[in-house]
């Protein structure tokens, strides 16, 4: 089966009345992935080209996808996955899609993690496996499965990114240990996200930082994209029209 199933349900603001029903899994799949794309442009080190994935599962390939897409100048990703057959099967999608771009399967998350000039986190873990050792000078890593990496990444980095502070700091997530532990606060984070691509503060200011965000979702850009994709749907005449009167 699919990691998740999503349906968004889309009112006209106005009225309240719904306006359209949709498949929602690949909308917050494909959003997720921007994020990164977005964040890579303001937190990224620029004319990166190498690119790791920890996780080789279809949130990977739709961030990966995107990034060859958005940053031509990519010449190699490294790929790790804990059932290497999924990391041969992104590797196969990927030469497919851009036979410029060199793939590397890794035999060891560390070794995938060491090259990565953009690290990008696709995994269910529930517990931290990347040290601050692991990370090169001047990497950017965009923690999408959240729990990936150690406190100390946290509190050793340069600048540590959200997109929403008062959703990260909940769940027991790590941020929010951190937060419980009194080692961590608003004060000590860099910025959010929209903060930094509207310019009130600054993205990446040296080549040698490690910057790292961590991305818990928002479903405000779910909708944002819905709304979207559905007066793309109007104007193509795509799509079944229900009566409901």
């Amino acid at each position: 089966m699919e990691r998740a199933s999503a349906l968004v349900i889309l009112n006209d603001p106005e009225t309240n009345y719904p306006i359209a029903v949709m498949e929602g899994s690949l909308i917050s799949g494909m959003r997720t992935a921007a994020v990164t794309v977005v964040a890579s442009k303001h937190l990224a080190k620029p004319g990166f080209t190498h690119v790791t994935s920890i996780g080789c599962g279809v949130i990977a390939k739709m961030q990966l996808f995107s990034m060859i897409e958005q940053f031509p100048q990519i010449k190699t990703i490294h790929l790790y996955d804990v059932f290497p057959e999924a990391a041969v099967k992104l590797s196969e999608a990927i030469r497919q899609k851009a036979p410029q771009v060199e793939v590397e399967c890794c035999d060891t998350v560390e070794a995938a993690v060491k090259q990565g000039e953009v690290v990008i986190t696709c995994t269910v873990a529930d517990k931290p496996y990347i040290p601050f050792a692991w990370i090169q000078k001047g990497a950017f890593i965009s923690n999408v499965s959240i729990m990936d990496v150690h406190k100390e990444v946290y509190l050793q980095a340069d600048k540590v990114v959200v997109d929403d502070w008062e959703q990260s700091n909940r769940e027991k997530k790590v941020i929010n240990q951190l937060v419980l532990e009194g080692r961590f606060s608003r004060e000590q984070l860099h910025a959010e996200l929209g903060e930094i691509v509207v310019g009130r503060k600054p993205g990446r200011e040296r080549d040698d930082e490690i910057i790292l965000l961590n991305p818990m979702g928002m479903a405000i850009e779910d909708i944002a994209c819905a709304e979207h994709i559905y007066h793309e749907a109007v104007k193509k005449q795509i799509g079944t029209k229900l009566s409901l009167y």
